[in-house]
């Protein structure tokens, strides 16, 4: 990413004359997008840092009580529905499903669409 950020320095910062520069510098290498000669200019003078920050506590957070309780509601009645168990807690909707999904459960009502005759 260096030769990256120097070469577009040597263009006095035009991002396509980078680009082709680049391209004839290193012909054993693959030829990145003008853009990210630009967006490595920008983090390094942003960041000091031609690496990406990572996001401190990114993902789902770490089960709480709310959604201890989203599992005990969930095993004690199996055909409530997500909204009805969000009402009850408060809380949204989505989050119910995020914890049915995280404990690979799926939530579903049976419906009766045929019944079995004599005959059968």
């Amino acid at each position: 990413m260096a030769d990256m950020h120097l070469t577009l320095c040597e263009c006095q910062r035009n991002s396509a004359a980078a680009a082709r520069r680049y391209a004839v510098k290193y012909l054993n290498r693959n030829t990145p997008d003008r853009r990210l000669f630009l967006t490595i200019n920008r983090r390094l003078r942003k960041t000091g840092t031609f690496q990406p920050q990572v996001a401190g506590n990114s993902g789902h957070p770490i089960m709480d009580a709310t959604d201890e309780d989203i599992l005990e509601i969930i095993e004690e009645v199996s055909g409530t529905s997500t909204r009805v168990i969000a009402a009850q807690l408060n809380v949204p909707h989505v989050r119910v499903w995020r914890r049915l999904k995280d404990q690979l459960l799926k939530l579903y009502h049976l419906t009766t669409v045929q019944e079995l005759l004599v005959e059968d």
